[in-house]
């Protein structure tokens, strides 16, 4: 039974990421963990610890029925899923690192806010610090994303690691939604035809590769080039009805090996539809 830990804020992109969450653990049979991390209130320059202590047991009070009453809507709207509640004290990362651990979580899914600028580093700092700790895959879903099944799973890479147990996750999520998983490889176009044309072959290979570890999965594979990968994945999407991305991270770089940071983090902050990034 897989266990989808969904942290949340109570804002109303996470509502959203919790209701995706519930439907993807109804299809799967697994079960859902809301969790919501606090930081206590330990001003050094409140000199009395009775109001300190006060408020933060008002806060612990209103949080913990904030919670109920998210079990209480998800028991409604999904009789049968077994829903977990939890209430932590501490840094976001730390916590959700911790209890995944302790609870060997599956996937987590949680919102994340688009921005641009300064912006991004702080509405964003959250999910970023997140996917950048987690030793599980984290389904990010965009504040403006209207939830829907994907119809079809995009799987981007670069480079094609043989290594078929990191891809796992993946067609987990295509066995899930029984939807086709589409391999898109990016490639400059300002490289040459000889290495356009070896990246070709290597693609036809690594496709073949995954097709024998994965027989039932329904395969289709692109070589785009472009010199923009942020628009090229965009359009692809858009064209292909594309209902979900997946990209591997790598510890070495924040995002690692198989993309540029700068690229990915803006396809984590301005992706319009969920992404699912998979660390290695």
């Amino acid at each position: 039974m897989k266990k989808i830990l969904v942290p949340t804020d109570f804002s109303e992109n996470a509502h959203k990421a919790m209701h995706y969450a519930a439907k993807l653990a109804q299809r799967c049979g697994g079960s859902l963990h809301v969790v919501h991390a606090f930081n206590l209130l330990e001003n050094i320059f409140i000199d009395k610890p009775t109001m300190r202590d006060a408020y933060n047991k008002q806060q612990q009070e209103e949080k913990t029925a904030a919670l109920l009453q998210e079990k209480q809507a998800l028991n409604e709207q999904y009789p049968g899923l077994h829903t977990e509640i939890h209430l932590f004290s501490g840094p976001v990362s730390g916590v959700l690192k911790t209890y995944a651990q302790d609870k060997k979580i599956d996937f987590m899914v949680m919102g994340t806010q688009g921005a641009s600028g300064l912006a991004e580093v702080i509405i964003g700092s959250v999910t970023a610090s997140t996917i950048e700790d987690s030793e599980i895959p984290v389904l990010a879903i965009p504040a403006g994303y209207m939830a829907k099944a994907p119809e079809v799973i995009l799987l981007a890479v670069r480079d094609f690691d043989r290594d078929s147990s990191k891809l796992i996750p993946v067609f987990d999520m295509a066995s899930i939604y029984d939807v086709p998983v589409h391999i898109f490889a990016f490639e400059s176009d300002m490289d040459s035809d000889v290495e356009i044309s070896e990246k070709a072959e290597e693609l036809e290979s690594f496709t073949k590769f995954l097709q024998q570890e994965f027989p039932l999965a329904r395969l289709k594979a692109t070589l785009h080039e472009d010199e923009d990968f942020e628009y090229a994945i965009e359009d692809y999407c858009s064209d292909n009805n594309i209902g979900m991305i997946c990209m591997l991270t790598h510890k070495r770089g924040f995002w690692g090996k198989f993309f540029n940071r700068s690229l990915t983090k803006k396809m984590a902050f301005h992706s319009t539809i969920p992404l699912l990034a998979i660390p290695c």
